[in-house]
């Protein structure tokens, strides 16, 4: 199943692991309100200072939609200065990456938050393998309120679904590093993202592209000192900059500077 669960569980350090062959996720970490979606059945206090640290980390096989079953990574709900440094996440049916601070619907949970997300120096490679919709690296916040998060020289390469894993959710959307419906006061800087096998060759169609950076909803994100190799067939998309709902308020204070 999933190798390691912390569930609400603080001040604790994994290091120097091998974690491969499991379901949903190699760590799962979670705090506040259950997540029955996101594989998280009971409630839990907030998770603090947790680090994952130099751990390899390879073969995710969920095949949940939209990310929803986790990755080599994955976090729910209330998880403060959670820091995921210096790990290599390879071979993942869904993300390498994910951290989401309410529960997997965005229903509950409306002051959870991640503030102090830290992810450095990691190298996620042959990611979103099956699940449409999803990043190697993946954040979102519906409620706006997580601060001070970095995500900062990680290497991605292949982050792009393959065709004959991929499942049917719908846009197909593969990202590198995305941050997804309200992630907030991020700071992305220093990443390397290569190449990716099978991009998708019609952008556009249903929402469907292969894309670099995906940015929703948020404010006060800055993008800078990224390198990013587009491929030689003109159908990656650099960055895609949404506000998804006129219910949501305007999109302040981001800037993509010097990539």
């Amino acid at each position: 199943g999933n190798p390691i669960t912390i569930n609400g569980t603080s001040n604790i350090t994994f290091a120097g692991l091998t974690i491969q062959n499991f379901k949903n996720w190699g760590i799962g970490i979670h705090g506040g309100p259950a997540d029955p979606i996101g594989g998280f059945p009971t409630d839990a206090r907030t998770a603090v200072d947790v680090t994952i640290i130099n751990n390899m980390i390879s073969n995710g096989y969920t095949t949940l939609n939209s990310g929803w079953g986790g990755g080599g990574v994955w976090a729910s709900g209330s998880t403060t200065n959670l820091r995921i440094l210096n790990n290599v996440i390879t071979n993942q049916y869904g993300s390498g990456i994910r951290a989401i601070p309410t529960d997997t619907s965005g229903t509950t949970n409306p002051n959870g938050n991640y503030d102090g997300l830290t992810i450095s120096n990691n190298v996620c490679l042959v990611t979103n393998q099956a699940t449409g919709d999803n990043g190697a690296i993946y954040i979102q916040d519906t409620n706006f309120n997580s601060t001070n998060i970095t995500i900062s020289n990680n290497f991605i390469r292949d982050y792009q679904s393959n065709p004959s894993l991929r499942n049917a959710a719908l846009p197909l959307r593969d990202v590198a590093i995305y941050l997804d419906e309200g992630a907030s006061n991020t700071t992305v800087t220093g990443n390397i993202v290569a190449n990716t096998a099978y991009p998708i060759p019609s952008p556009g169609t249903s929402k469907t592209s292969t894309t670099a950076f995906y940015m929703s909803n948020g404010h006060n994100d800055i993008w800078s000192g990224n390198i990013v190799d587009l491929g030689t067939l003109a159908v990656i998309l650099d960055v895609n900059y949404e506000l998804n709902s006129t219910s949501e308020p305007a999109m302040t204070g981001n800037s993509f500077t010097n990539n």
